[in-house]
């Protein structure tokens, strides 16, 4: 099963380079089962990022396992799904690692073929890093 869950930023990014390997999950909307899938979508508060990750839950313990768990909470061991196809930060299309024109501000904005040529071709630039104010 998939889950979506929003997610803090500075969770996200712990997460996303490896340090952050459990999350901490009320079960009052949904049960996780051991191989789910966990889509973390950065939320900060007011709005998502756009930025978006998926994990597997590889290990859980709940109440019942060890007491100092409250009941309805679970701790899910996660690894991240490392995935070779990443969103074009201007229109959303889905891309994949052969298919970007250039990379955004971090690692995860990418452009499209299309939005690139789309941009080099006006001064509106979404991610900050191309286009004919970034090439100046």
């Amino acid at each position: 099963m998939i889950h979506e869950k929003k997610i803090a930023p500075k969770f996200f990014d712990a997460i996303r380079d490896g340090t952050k390997k459990m999350e901490f999950r009320q079960e009052d909307d949904c049960v996780y089962l051991l191989g789910d899938i966990i889509n973390l979508r950065e939320w900060n508060g007011e709005s998502y990022s756009g930025r978006e990750i998926d994990v597997r839950v590889i290990h859980i313990v709940r109440h019942d396992d060890f007491q100092a768990v409250p009941k309805g909470w679970a701790i899910l061991s996660i690894a991240l799904i490392k995935t070779p196809f990443w969103k074009c930060c201007e229109c959303g299309r889905i891309i994949g690692d052969h298919e970007w024109a250039s990379r955004g501000r971090t690692d995860e904005d990418h452009i499209c073929e299309d939005c690139f040529w789309k941009i080099m071709k006006s001064d509106d630039d979404p991610c900050g890093t191309i286009g004919p104010k970034a090439i100046q």
